[in-house]
């Protein structure tokens, strides 16, 4: 009589293993993205602006943002960022510090205008980085940079 181990069985074991392992995770990515946590539901608008800045006695104190083009945009829905000195500035509407067209839309040809005050203190030469956020999603419609005047 021969003695002989037989080992066969560790390996459907682990291979049985390996296959479940594999399988809950398909599954899981499966059910995340049926869920919607995988998806983006939120539409954000796109539009070119370009910038027109004044100052005031070596200070700013206006920042013109004309739409060029894209999406029209909804008056109530954006805000805008002012970047400078590490701190960002908020100006919006709702702050009534932020004039838009009559209207609820903002299209092509219209102006949004930022007023900045003294008390802001964004002095002459600083560098300056904009971006109009979507209320709604949550994102950057247009961004850039300028020096104050």
């Amino acid at each position: 009589m021969k003695n002989t181990k037989n080992n066969d069985a560790v390996s459907p074991v682990v291979g049985v293993m390996l296959m479940l392992v594999v399988t809950i995770i398909i599954a899981a990515v499966v059910a995340s993205f049926a869920s919607g946590l995988g998806s983006d539901t939120s539409n954000t608008p796109t539009a070119v602006f370009t910038e027109n800045v004044q100052s005031n006695g070596g200070f700013l104190s206006l920042v013109t943002l004309t739409h060029k083009g894209g999406d029209t945009l909804s008056v109530a829905e954006v805000k805008l960022l002012l970047n400078v000195y590490g701190e960002t500035k908020t100006y919006s509407v709702s702050n009534d510090n932020l004039n838009a067209p009559f209207g609820n839309a903002i299209n092509p040809g219209d102006e949004i205008v930022a007023t900045v005050t003294m008390s802001d203190y964004i002095q002459s030469g600083s560098p300056v980085k904009y971006t109009l956020v979507d209320l709604t999603s949550g994102n950057a419609i247009a961004s850039g940079t300028f020096v104050v005047p």
